[in-house]
């Protein structure tokens, strides 16, 4: 994929990034005067342009998808993965799910396509928008949205089974000509909207889309007013690419330039979270817990306290290769109880639940963070 009318693009820079020397593998980040090596599972390797860029999971089944129609399905909580029938030659961007059976899929030139057996089948979805869409939200209601390029947002009523373009009028919504790339968008239990994208734009809608309001948007004059001043929260004009909330009002957002911004009040305001690098980040997740994880240009962060401090990791696999896209899975692992001589069970058998946090990107690398 290419950048879009010479404006850099999360997923055209992930694309451009297999042209890039790899870096060194061996590399160690200082926190506070300490080595953080990051330690990660390398679970799925294949060829250099067999890429990755979503992965979802629902329990103990996941999915991930990719270049050149590939949909991957795991039964086991990310351990094992399958390859199911692709989808045509077109790149799969995005993926969601609301149960084990039911989820759609969107992609370049206008792909959009939906499931009702968990992926066995795939039908293709009406749909009047022959654009890319880059993420994708449903319900349980049957109401979901898509974003993409230049500012498409596309809705379903029905599961996705049928899709129409409601990109609003930018010029009335943000008073400009430019159409910002959208790349992410969260949809809350009360049915509220936010998107992120291009130019630090973040836009919210309580009707389903049919109105916008602009609750965040870029002004490079501010920038350097705000850098004069030294204010941390100043709102560049980062593209923002990735976003996760753990309840209605506590959320995060990450993009370019290593920026983190955190919400407690629904998205109304933001704050910029200090990070230890200037990466390029491209998804972030954060348990209910407050552990969380930012990654991107082989770069991995961490957090254990909601985000108050994050720390760099680095070394193999990570720093290696870019990753697109990250999902927490749910293993289920049996131990059989040990015996002794006489064959009776001296120890019980142990069923346990991991709940391990996996990564996808280049070279159809699928890895397990291990911390």
């Amino acid at each position: 994929m290419q950048p879009f009318n010479n404006r850099l693009g999360g997923f055209a820079l992930a694309a451009g990034l297999l042209a890039l020397p790899m870096a060194s593998q061996t590399l160690a980040a200082e926190n506070a005067g300490e080595a953080m090596t990051a330690k990660a599972t390398i679970m799925r390797m294949a060829t250099p342009h067999d890429r990755l860029f979503d992965i979802e999971f629902v329990g103990t089944r996941g999915w991930a998808i990719g270049d050149f129609g590939q949909i991957l399905r795991s039964d086991d909580g990310g351990v094992t993965w399958e390859s199911l029938e692709g989808i045509g030659e077109t790149s799969l961007l995005a993926v969601d799910f609301i149960d084990k059976e039911r989820g759609v899929i969107v992609g370049t030139m206008g792909a959009t396509y939906y499931t009702e057996d968990g992926g066995d089948s795939w039908t293709e979805a009406k749909s009047d928008y022959p654009g890319r869409a880059f993420n994708v939200k449903i319900t349980e209601s049957g109401f979901g949205l898509a974003v993409g390029e230049f500012g498409a947002i596309i809705r379903t009523q029905d599961l996705g089974h049928s899709w129409t373009n409601i990109s609003p009028d930018y010029e009335a919504v943000m008073n400009q000509f430019e159409e910002p790339h959208l790349y992410d968008l969260n949809i809350d239990s009360e049915g509220t909207i936010l998107v992120f994208g291009e130019f630090n734009t973040i836009l919210r809608s309580k009707d389903q889309g049919t109105t916008w309001e602009v609750l965040r948007k870029g002004d490079s004059e501010a920038v350097i007013a705000a850098e004069d001043a030294d204010d941390i929260n100043a709102i560049g004009v980062e593209s923002l690419f990735s976003v996760t909330f753990i309840n209605n009002k506590q959320g995060w957002v990450v993009g370019q330039g290593g920026l983190i911004l955190h919400t407690t009040d629904s998205g109304d305001t933001w704050a910029k979270m200090k990070t230890p690098n200037e990466t390029l980040l491209m998804d972030i997740w954060m348990s209910p817990e407050g552990e969380g994880a930012a990654i991107g240009m082989r770069s991995l962060m961490r957090t254990k306290d909601f985000g108050k401090n994050w720390y760099a990791l680095e070394g193999a696999p990570v720093t290696g290769w870019w990753y697109q896209a990250m999902a927490k899975g749910e293993s289920v692992i049996h131990m059989e109880g040990a015996t002794d001589e006489s064959g009776e069970q001296s120890t019980p058998s142990m069923t346990t639940i991991s709940s391990p946090v996996y990564a996808v990107g280049y070279a159809g690398m699928i890895i397990r963070l291990d911390e």
